[in-house]
């Protein structure tokens, strides 16, 4: 016999939203960083002019993005 009340499960479900969406905003930070740095690197490398390179590796970080968006469905 476990002692929980209503309140007690409210509480869990509360916590337990608030580290899925604390989850999420790390990953989302974590990507635009990767992004922002693929940039300034391809800029670096005098590759920021190059469109192609630039949109393949935006292109793949939108697609981690998307890929994200697809399993919290």
């Amino acid at each position: 016999d476990y002692d929980v009340t209503i309140m007690h499960l409210r509480l869990l479900i509360s916590g337990l939203e608030l580290a899925t969406n604390s989850l999420d905003t790390m990953i989302s930070c974590m990507l635009s960083m990767m992004k922002s740095n693929a940039i300034e690197s391809m800029r670096e490398m005098g590759l920021g002019d190059n469109p192609v390179e630039l949109e393949k590796i935006l292109g793949f970080i939108a697609s981690l993005e998307n890929d994200g968006d697809e399993d919290s469905r």
